[in-house]
C-alpha cells in the first residue's frame, strides 16, 4: 500500500498572536510566538485553502479563521506544518 507523501518543512507549536482578517475568504495571514523553520517567530504566515472548488475553498478558509480566531482568544496551541517558502501553512491543530 502506498502512503502519500507529506509535503512540509517544518511542524511547530505555538500560541497565536495575530490574525489578520483582511484577506478571508482567500487566505488568512497570521504570526506566532515562535519560529516556524526559517520564518521568523512573529513573522506572517499564510493559510490558503488547498481544494480547487471555488466555494469548498472559502468555507475551509473561513473555518480556519475561526480556529485562529479561537486559539487567540483563549490562548490555546497550535501545532503548525508548513513550507518555508512563502511560509506557507499546510496543516493546523488547535490543541
Amino acid at each position: 500500500m502506498a502512503l502519500p507523501t507529506l509535503a512540509y518543512d517544518w511542524n511547530v507549536a505555538g500560541r497565536v498572536k495575530v490574525v489578520e482578517g483582511t484577506y478571508v475568504p482567500d487566505s488568512v495571514t497570521f504570526n506566532i510566538d515562535v519560529a516556524a523553520g526559517n520564518c521568523p517567530a512573529g513573522g506572517w504566515l499564510t493559510w490558503s485553502s488547498p481544494s480547487s472548488d471555488p466555494s469548498t475553498r472559502r468555507d475551509n478558509v473561513k473555518a480556519v479563521y475561526a480556529l485562529l480566531l479561537t486559539a487567540k482568544a483563549t490562548g490555546g496551541t497550535v501545532t503548525l506544518f508548513g513550507s518555508n517558502n512563502g511560509c506557507k501553512v499546510e496543516f493546523i491543530h488547535l490543541s
